[in-house]
């Protein structure tokens, strides 16, 4: 081998080697899908997010827990995790206590907080964080010895503080206790202006986007969509955020006024395209290129024969004009961005 061709070799493979350590350098998060599916029992919306470096989760949404835990140990989420030998607890019930500090929830329909509910009593003392209407939920509708016995921390009858409740402010950022991450929330439209919410989470110096349910402005008739693109543009300009997770509930076969406050593939690629307009309007084709957009929320199908999540993946990636990147997690995996 002449000296010139060593040299070449030996550069490329040492600009190779930089390029993808630079590119683990800018991963911050870690997730653990417990629940991805927008109406699989067992299978409901619920996220433990956290720094890349801990195991201080926040949870994103709670339609499912203990199911969800499970099969992430199964598939070895958690890495090398080993119940401490003196541990009594089941390891799904040991890690729902100590991994998870606190519930961020995006809205109270019973396919994002179902768990939350149903687990409460096993629970230990923690942080439900919502915006007020949220909240109000909680103690109007949920937590009231109606539908549950009151485990918050106000609201009627014996109040049993199991959850302490903290109220969001819309757009100022909050610490979320005993994590190193903070939250800036949003009010999202989920149909005839029923509130939802979306949730900028910030680890450091970089960024990710989290959606509940959410319809597009165009069918919604409001701005809310908007307003988060004009907040989270200039991050991406300064290649701040690191992915967007958000729904799509519906393959476009849907009627549009069946979607109830959900996204199809169209409504999906044309809001993604108001923010690429938004980031750099003259270079809008080019600005969210490698994008990670992940998936949320898909509706199973009543029909054996369907397959909703090929049939979205496919008018997803046939409308993908921008060259953003979708990934379509699976329950018990865990995602690193």
């Amino acid at each position: 081998m002449n000296r010139n061709k060593f040299l070449f070799i030996f550069f490329s493979i040492t600009i190779l080697l930089f390029s993808n350590n630079l590119n683990a350098q800018n991963k911050a998060f870690k997730c653990i899908v417990l629940g991805n599916s927008g109406g699989y029992e067992g299978n409901l919306s619920s996220y433990m997010l956290s720094n890349l470096k801990t195991d201080n989760y926040i949870c994103l949404d709670a339609g499912t827990l203990y199911n969800g835990i499970k099969l992430a140990l199964k598939e070895k989420s958690f890495g090398k995790f080993k119940l401490p030998k003196t541990e009594k607890l089941k390891p799904e019930v040991f890690i729902m206590r100590n991994y998870i500090k606190g519930y961020l929830i995006t809205h109270t329909h019973l396919d994002h907080i179902a768990a939350l509910i149903i687990n409460a009593p096993d629970e230990n003392r923690k942080y439900i964080y919502g915006m007020p209407h949220i909240i109000e939920n909680f103690n109007k509708y949920i937590f009231n010895w109606t539908i549950a016995a009151n485990f918050g921390s106000e609201g009627e009858g014996e109040i049993l503080q199991k959850f302490k409740y903290i109220t969001l402010p819309q757009g100022n950022e909050c610490p979320l206790i005993e994590t190193d991450l903070s939250v800036t929330p949003f009010y999202t439209s989920h149909y005839n202006n029923y509130l939802s919410s979306a949730f900028l989470i910030r680890s450091n110096e970089n960024y990710f986007l989290y959606f509940g349910d959410t319809g597009s402005d165009e069918r919604e008739r409001n701005n809310y969509l908007s307003e988060i693109w004009d907040r989270i543009a200039p991050l991406i300009r300064e290649k701040k955020i690191n992915a967007i997770m958000i729904e799509c509930s519906y393959p476009n076969e849907q009627p549009e006024n069946m979607l109830y406050g959900h996204l199809n593939p169209s409504l999906l690629t044309k809001e993604l395209n108001q923010l690429a307009k938004k980031v750099n309007e003259r270079d809008a084709q080019n600005v969210l290129k490698d994008l990670k957009i992940i998936i949320s929320h898909i509706k199973p199908s009543v029909n054996s024969d369907i397959n909703i999540t090929n049939t979205i993946k496919y008018q997803l990636e046939n409308a993908n004009n921008l060259n953003v990147k979708y990934i379509f997690p699976e329950q018990g995996e865990r995602i690193e961005f």
